[in-house]
């Protein structure tokens, strides 16, 4: 009764029970607890001995010390991977920005910039338009149909990057400027 009532309060006591585990190891490094590991009993099945408990405790403290080096390291690595990525970005806009400075035709300007941002990017679909003299000059179009009318007044008020769900507000702010 002791026991069915301790696993409704403990729902993870059954769990343990239910894959034969009976002692619980804290990993500890210093004072922190940074894992635990659980043990069935012996093979002959025999409750550990203090003896195999103070064993595996000191196995799991020096398998803790080993984890959080192994986390700090992998923390380490992902910050060093992403570094990395942005010093490629940078560098992809440093030569970039010079290709296109020394570039005075405007159609190869377009087509240096857009395969350059579609390969950066991956994006397989994308198109550039140009504002000239309150029109939109559709300048390279890689997706199929037609590139919507309408655009001026959204262009006239964009600043940041937006999605095409969202992009109704700045058409309705861009509007409102304009009253």
């Amino acid at each position: 009764r002791a026991d069915s009532a301790d696993a409704r309060k403990y729902p993870w006591l059954r769990r343990f029970r239910a894959h034969g585990i009976q002692t619980l190891v804290p990993m500890t490094e210093g004072e922190r607890i940074v894992g635990m590991v659980g043990f069935s009993p012996s093979a002959h099945g025999r409750p550990l001995t203090p003896e195999q408990e103070e064993y595996l405790m000191s196995l799991a403290n020096i398998a803790a010390t080993s984890v959080v080096r192994a986390t700090a390291y992998a923390s380490v690595d992902t910050a060093n991977r992403e570094l990395s990525r942005k010093i490629q970005e940078l560098n992809t806009l440093f030569e970039l920005s010079k290709e296109l400075n020394a570039v005075l035709d405007p159609e190869r300007m377009v087509k240096l910039l857009m395969f350059s941002v579609m390969g950066q990017i991956g994006a397989q679909k994308c198109f550039l338009s140009l504002l000239l003299d309150g029109r939109l000059l559709h300048a390279l179009k890689r997706i199929d149909g037609e590139i919507p009318e309408g655009l001026v007044p959204c262009l006239t008020g964009l600043r940041e990057p937006l999605t095409v769900g969202t992009m109704h507000r700045a058409s309705d702010r861009a509007a409102r400027r304009q009253l």
